[in-house]
């Protein structure tokens, strides 16, 4: 196949989560729900579809374009009897103003994404090469390597780059995961404004603080899976949010289940934020009073989990005894003081790093800030024991990449 016709291919992932929007909103459902069910369902089934083909050996081309014309055609057929009802999303009073200010910030980050090649460490040293990888071999099984991050880290955005790697045969389109993915978190942090009370003006301010954070602008053209992880804990918030409301439905378990599951083999940090989600889920649904029905969707969601990530688990666990990988990883990124001040001057430090902004001065109040409260509760804010890689605070150092802006705290 030419590249041009190759290339085109990539269509076909696009076809099979738009006709699954059509196959998911029946009636006057919420168009945001159904495009974040369809997000869940098409990245969800695909995640399923490339652990089985692995089985057999067959990481590879064919079997790829294959499964997203079957994917593409069973979607078409059930959307069919609900295209006709469609009703297009209006900006009628709306704020065009700030629809357009997003919408220019979105398609320059689009004309950025298709343009550059991923430059950052975590990109060329982990997230990219496992995917040759996988290619080369025809499975996911663990593979010799010094980067261990590229075996032990759980792989589900890997999993949807690789679809864009085998139907187009390059890594042109890698970084329109993560752009979408920043216009999927947009949308459901809308929906969750909307759950709220606001209005349509605050849905859309929601929505223009999500895209404009610095670190969704840095990674939303990247291939990092930063951005992937964030939207699927929203889209786990929104789905929650349903739960708020009513006894959540088999189509809200399973939703919520995929996204859940998503987040597990995306990044394990995601868990974190990802728990009190679930918990508040499961509170309100037991507030309802159908405790049985309440149980069954719990285990669900946690089968979504088990079923999404624990392949991948259940590799690193063979090749090292653990599934978090060997001893020395887990304890390179551990501190070794793990007292209240510590801990303390940590979460500052953290805090901080959230706040930086452009301008020099007010950088340096905030880190002058977290340097005096460590001082005060007898703590070297550079102590190695809670410093990784012997770094110091605050950070001086300028890393050109689309991980970080060059701002700097202070002079070096």
């Amino acid at each position: 196949m030419m590249p041009t016709a190759r290339t085109l291919l990539a269509l076909l992932p696009l076809a099979a989560l738009v006709f699954t929007v059509f196959a998911l909103r029946p009636g006057s459902q919420d168009i945001r729900q159904a495009v974040i069910r369809a997000a869940a369902t098409v990245a969800g089934v695909t995640v399923v579809v490339v652990e089985l083909l692995s089985l057999v050996g067959w990481i590879s081309t064919w079997p790829v374009i294959v499964y997203w014309l079957l994917f593409a055609g069973v979607s078409a057929f059930f959307a069919r009897h609900n295209v006709k009802g469609f009703q297009r999303l209006v900006l009628k009073n709306w704020d065009k103003v700030l629809v357009g200010a997003i919408a220019a910030l979105v398609l320059a980050e689009l004309v950025l994404a298709l343009a550059s090649s991923p430059n950052n460490f975590d990109s060329n040293h982990y997230h990219l090469p496992k995917i040759e990888h996988w290619i080369a071999d025809g499975d996911l099984d663990p593979y010799p390597t010094i980067q261990n991050q590229q075996i032990i880290l759980v792989p589900g955005a890997e999993y949807l780059l690789l679809q864009a790697r085998l139907l187009t045969g390059g890594d042109s389109l890698f970084n329109l995961l993560q752009w979408g993915a920043g216009l999927l978190g947009a949308l459901a942090v809308s929906r969750c404004a909307a759950q709220l009370g606001a209005g349509r003006t605050g849905q859309l301010i929601a929505a223009a603080v999500f895209v404009t954070a610095p670190a969704v602008v840095l990674e939303s053209t990247s291939t990092q899976n930063d951005l992937v992880v964030t939207t699927w804990v929203v889209c786990a918030a929104t789905l929650a949010l349903d739960g708020a409301r009513r006894v959540a439905t088999a189509a809200d378990v399973l939703s919520l289940a995929a996204v859940a599951g998503l987040t597990a083999v995306t990044k394990s940090t995601g868990l974190m934020a990802l728990a009190p989600i679930l918990v508040f889920w499961g509170i309100c649904q037991l507030r309802h009073r159908q405790w049985l029905r309440t149980v069954g969707a719990g285990l669900a969601v946690i089968a979504g989990m088990a079923v999404l990530a624990g392949p991948a688990l259940v590799r690193v666990n063979d090749a090292f005894g653990s599934p978090l990988g060997p001893p020395g990883y887990s304890a390179a990124l551990s501190t070794e003081r793990k007292d209240p001040p510590a801990i303390l001057v940590n979460g500052l430090r953290l805090a901080a790093s959230t706040l930086t902004t452009p301008i020099p001065a007010v950088n340096n109040v905030i880190s002058d800030a977290v340097i005096g409260i460590a001082h005060l509760v007898d703590v070297d804010p550079s102590d190695p024991q809670i410093t990784q890689w012997r770094s110091v605070y605050p950070d001086t150092r300028w890393k050109p990449d689309e991980d970080r802006s060059p701002t700097r705290c202070r002079p070096p």
